[in-house]
């Protein structure tokens, strides 16, 4: 048994998950979900895997499949067809009890349909910041949740993941660049979005002898990014200047109508799905390069100016696996801690898990790597 399974089960063996209950597992297939979806299977009746769009330009669906039943469906075929997708998951589930480990809110905009579910679903257990907005949006709403939500969205144990994200992209953007025979050195860069992604991006590229900027529209962020030394101002103007931009909102940051702004030429990345940085009407105004590589660039040249898309919009660390070593058990650990205890929690609010809990989790993780603590 390798270490991160013992360390998983060491978590489990304080609570017990609910017995004989099925896991819908949203999640990206990358090399770090592997022995988290592994043993969820073995701890769960029955393990549903829908897998992320986004994460799966760069692997297979069949390399996953061994783990759980796979339900390959996106969130808009959800939305657009919410009735037929519930009455396959139904005949998956049967009568067994059900709970939902989310990433990016898929299930936020299907309330009712698990409040109509609530004898026999426990919860949702949300991984993202997008997605932990979703839900709170809904919970705004006069159909409300009437189930517990538990969020490790902005869990102190997730930051370590979010400081080494904002490492990858920084190291798949340069290694693109090489590959067309670019550095970073010189380039002005504009990240759009100073949370935890966004500012572990501007961190990671401000060693790179670039020119760095960034842009928010909450003013605290933007406060918070000047006291850390990396330049902000107004956003068409940044637009304007800007050879790369990346975009790390999770909240339709760029639209077609920021087209005029652009630089020709300029580069645009994302730091995560493309459904939830770009508007659509952008993302199809792209389309593949004739001349391979994994960019796109515009159907039509605006001004006689010309950008370039990678990897479909989607994140760009995905395209090197988006490895976070084993900072990411971190919060997978909380993810399985938290459905031990989802049935103690209140329903029909977001809530987390308690600061000892999550000291407990840290420890094990540095018993089991590190040091005894």
């Amino acid at each position: 048994m390798e270490k991160r399974e013992v360390f998983f089960k060491s978590i489990n063996s304080v609570n017990n998950l609910p017995k004989d209950s099925v896991a819908i597992v949203v999640t990206h297939l990358v090399e770090d979900a592997r022995v988290f979806l592994k043993i969820l299977g073995e701890q769960f009746t029955k393990l549903i895997i829908i897998p992320k769009h986004s994460s799966k330009t760069h692997t297979t669906i069949d390399d996953y499949s061994k783990y759980g039943l796979m339900l390959d469906v996106s969130r808009f075929q959800i939305d657009q067809e919410p009735e037929s997708f519930f009455r396959t998951l139904d005949s998956h589930i049967n009568t067994k009890q059900f709970i939902i480990f989310d990433m990016g809110g898929y299930f936020s905009s299907q309330i009712a349909y698990l409040n109509d579910r609530k004898n026999k679903f426990l919860g949702v257990i949300e991984d993202t910041e997008n997605g932990h907005l979703r839900y709170q949006k809904a919970l705004k709403n006069p159909n409300k949740p009437t189930f517990p939500i538990i969020s490790v969205a902005r869990s102190t144990l997730k930051d370590p993941e979010d400081i080494l994200v904002g490492q990858a992209i920084a190291f798949s953007i340069e290694k693109i660049l090489r590959s067309r025979l670019e550095v970073l050195v010189g380039k002005t860069v504009l990240v759009i979005g100073y949370g935890k992604i966004g500012s572990g991006i501007c961190a990671a590229l401000k060693g790179r002898a670039s020119h760095i900027y960034f842009f928010d529209e909450d003013p605290i962020k933007t406060v918070k990014g000047l006291a850390s030394g990396i330049q902000s101002g107004e956003r068409d103007i940044l637009i304007k200047s800007a050879d790369l931009i990346v975009s790390a909102t999770g909240n339709k940051a760029l639209s077609k109508k920021d087209l005029d702004n652009f630089k020709s030429g300029v580069y645009i990345f994302s730091a995560t799905s493309s459904d939830d940085e770009f508007n659509t009407c952008l993302l199809e105004y792209f389309e593949d390069d004739s001349s391979g590589g994994n960019h796109q660039k515009p159907k039509n040249l605006l001004k006689n100016k010309v950008a370039y898309l990678f990897n479909k919009g989607n994140s760009v660390n995905f395209i090197d696996g988006g490895v976070v070593d084993r900072y990411i058990e971190l919060v997978q650990a909380e993810m399985i801690y938290a459905a031990s205890i989802i049935l103690q929690k209140e329903l029909g609010v977001i809530t987390q898990i308690k600061n000892e809990e999550k000291k407990f989790i840290a420890e094990k993780w540095l018993n089991k790597y590190f040091f005894k603590y």
